[in-house]
């Protein structure tokens, strides 16, 4: 169980807040148990905002047991976004091609014969490259299958030399129409494992980036169904678009708030007017729910954020929101014509 927070200087903070054995069946009940047992050691039931677990039905059901044993109605789960796209891509992945079955059993032949990775080493040498072996995926782990096509695709200079050395691995080796395949599959998995990459993160805020990034990956597995006549190559990516879709309805009622409230993005990522507005509207439900616990409280001593800038994201909030000026100006200004003014100002550069 990791722990993230933000500080009394505005930095996120995350650490490690224990590590459990779990021994048994791991039901919805017995998992609470132990996530409530760490949260009473550490004395932080009253402090929680939410958590974020993977999307196994046990984990979902935990997360509701775990919100009405706390009696926090606000409390949220939210779930792993990167996990999403794993399962999506798992799905894709089950009607794996014929050429990505080839790469799996020659990478196999290679790593399980001593001859042949000598053999390897040596062309390495000869080529005056450094020392480089495939890599096997792992079923679990869907980007382990890109890195496999990637790797490979990238040694195949060294591998034809070897083939051609080792006349044995001619009828297990590659055509030149499945070179092709991997280099499709390469550029339908490459944006994935990149959103996989940005959604994983841990040092910065990831919820405003998943709807543009969903959206952007939508976008991507459409084109290349359209651009692609190889049966088996569409069957994947169409796959892969069903079971990201099946998610949307959660990903957009999840994300709604912190894309609004991302001075990068806000409203741009709501083609539907109605939508727009809609999202809007919520926001501003919610905003005027906070407003006698948040800015409006003369008590409250209003800190400077102290954010570092990072290369995919731009300030949450502008310094000027969290000045003393802008303490008393908020006092004589109406908190709903703060926030509208806040979603139509021009996008941060």
């Amino acid at each position: 169980m990791t722990v993230h927070f933000v500080d009394e200087e505005w930095n996120l903070r995350h650490f490690l807040l224990d590590l459990h054995h779990f021994p048994g069946q791991h039901t919805a009940t017995r998992i609470q148990q132990i996530i409530m047992q760490v949260l009473e050691k550490t004395k932080i039931t009253k402090k929680l905002l939410g958590i974020t677990m993977d999307n196994a039905a046990s984990m979902i059901a935990a997360a509701r047991e775990l919100k009405e044993k706390l009696g926090n109605t606000e409390f949220i789960h939210q779930r792993c976004s990167a996990h999403i796209l794993n399962i999506a891509v798992q799905h894709g992945l089950q009607l794996a091609t014929s050429t990505i079955m080839k790469v799996r059993a020659f990478v196999v032949k290679i790593r399980q014969s001593t001859k042949l990775c000598d053999s390897l080493r040596t062309i390495c040498k000869l080529e005056s490259i450094a020392e480089i072996k495939p890599d096997l995926d792992v079923e679990t782990r869907w980007n382990s299958t890109y890195l496999m096509l990637k790797k490979f695709h990238h040694m195949r200079s060294i591998l034809d030399i070897l083939v051609a050395k080792n006349r044995d691995l001619t009828s297990i080796y590659l055509q030149e129409n499945d070179w092709t395949q991997i280099n499709n599959m390469i550029q339908l998995l490459e944006p994935i494992f990149i959103a996989t990459e940005v959604l994983s993160s841990s040092t910065y805020p990831t919820i405003s980036d998943v709807r543009l990034t969903i959206i952007g990956l939508l976008r991507h597995l459409e084109s290349f169904i359209q651009d692609h006549v190889d049966l088996e190559e569409c069957m994947i990516a169409n796959s892969i678009n069903f079971k990201l879709k099946e998610y949307w309805n959660y990903i957009e009622d999840s994300t709604t708030i912190g894309t609004l409230l991302d001075p990068c993005s806000k409203t741009k990522t709501f083609v539907d007017i109605n939508q727009r507005d809609k999202a809007i509207l919520t926001l501003q439900k919610l905003m005027t729910f906070y407003k006698n616990d948040i800015l409006l409280n003369q008590n409250t001593t209003i800190t400077p954020v102290n954010l570092q800038l990072r290369d995919n994201k731009r300030f949450f909030l502008n310094h000027f929101l969290w000045s003393k000026l802008l303490k008393k100006y908020l006092l004589k200004m109406k908190l709903l014509d703060i926030l509208q003014h806040q979603l139509t100002l021009i996008q941060i550069r």
